[in-house]
């Protein structure tokens, strides 16, 4: 069997069906789907169900006790028979040809990781943006020469993996933990040969119900727990001295993403001190590592300083507004037509 993908299920009931349309009517047709129950309350197995029944043979549902994301995720490898793995959230779709792109793809540059682009859409389908997967050229990287590839982001469904590769690894998601992603970095570091390419084929739906949005709470210094983890990792397997450069910035960029979840909401939050510190304590010489760019530094800065308020206002505010002005489309025709006109 060429593919196994992986759906954890839990409290998706609005969703679950497209997501299943999209992943069972593939053009390619060699593949399994596990669909992982993390012991949902609501109506979503029973959708489920109803494409089991359509497709025999194709689905297979694994029900188990509650262990959140990740440790469905786990479960689903677990299982799995494919030579690749995909993970797919039950709130997201894919393209219709991402099977098929996919198996092009991994013979064209056969690896241990294919990475491949993913546009952020609303429940409606509205496109709001789109990864480019600028910073890596199409075609293979090996970590140890590109070490640049551990600052990737960090999320498991816009990529394929070996899966000899990935059971070899001794890697796998923290169980019960928000922000489990993360310990992609470590994966990538492990791999011997990572391809990018620029077929978009995941669909990354903007939610207000998603985990990333919800209202501030202790779950959210989870991101304290994983960051241990990965950094354990590397340490146990001989990776930290060569990637630490790399992998501090990617661990300080990833703390201060949670920091602005919170900030942006809630400027006085008691919350963003323990993570401020982790920062002051883990990762003492940011301001030397050049993989830190110079704005996030003089945000840093004022973060050590416990100056939540002058942040908000002074940086989060801007970045906010720079990322705004990114993402929007006539801004980005703009220039587009500028970099024509350079050419």
């Amino acid at each position: 069997m060429r593919f196994s993908i992986i759906i954890p299920v839990y409290n998706v009931e609005a969703y679950i069906r497209k997501c299943m349309e999209t992943v069972m009517n593939q053009t390619f047709r060699d593949y399994e789907v596990i669909v992982v129950d993390d012991e949902s309350p609501d109506n979503s197995m029973a959708i489920v169900e109803e494409f089991a029944q359509a497709y025999p043979g194709m689905i297979r549902m694994i029900h188990q006790k509650n262990t959140r994301q990740g440790g469905a995720r786990n479960r689903g490898v677990g299982e799995a028979r494919g030579e690749y793995l995909l993970f797919v959230d039950s709130d997201d779709y894919v393209s219709p040809c991402l099977l098929e792109t996919v198996d092009w793809r991994l013979k064209e540059t056969p690896c241990d990781i294919l990475v491949f682009r993913y546009a952020q859409v609303t429940q409606g389908g509205k496109q709001i943006a789109l990864e480019t997967l600028s910073n890596w050229k199409p075609g293979v990287h090996r970590p140890e020469e590109d070490r640049s590839v551990v600052t990737m982001p960090s999320a498991p469904w816009n990529k394929a993996y070996r899966r000899a590769f990935y059971m070899e690894s001794g890697v796998s998601f923290p169980e019960k933990l928000l922000y489990e992603d993360a310990v992609g970095r470590w994966l990538y570091a492990k791999a011997r040969t990572i391809s990018f390419c620029q077929d978009c084929l995941y669909y990354y739906v903007q939610s207000p119900n998603s985990s990333m949005r919800r209202k501030n709470s202790e779950k959210m210094l989870d991101i304290l727990k994983v960051s241990d983890i990965i950094l354990e990792g590397f340490r146990k397997d001989g990776l930290y001295q060569a990637f630490q450069t790399e992998l501090e910035a990617s661990l300080v960029d990833t703390v201060l993403f949670v920091l602005e979840l919170i900030n942006a909401s809630e400027p006085d939050s008691p919350l963003q001190r323990p993570l401020v510190d982790y920062i002051r304590d883990h990762f003492p010489g940011y301001a030397e590592n050049p993989r830190i760019s110079p704005e996030m530094k003089k945000g840093l800065d004022c973060l050590l300083d416990y100056d939540f308020a002058r942040y908000h206002s002074r940086f989060l505010k801007w970045k906010q507004f720079k990322e705004w002005l990114a993402g929007n489309p006539v801004i980005s025709r703009l220039n587009q037509w500028r970099k024509r006109g350079r050419v």
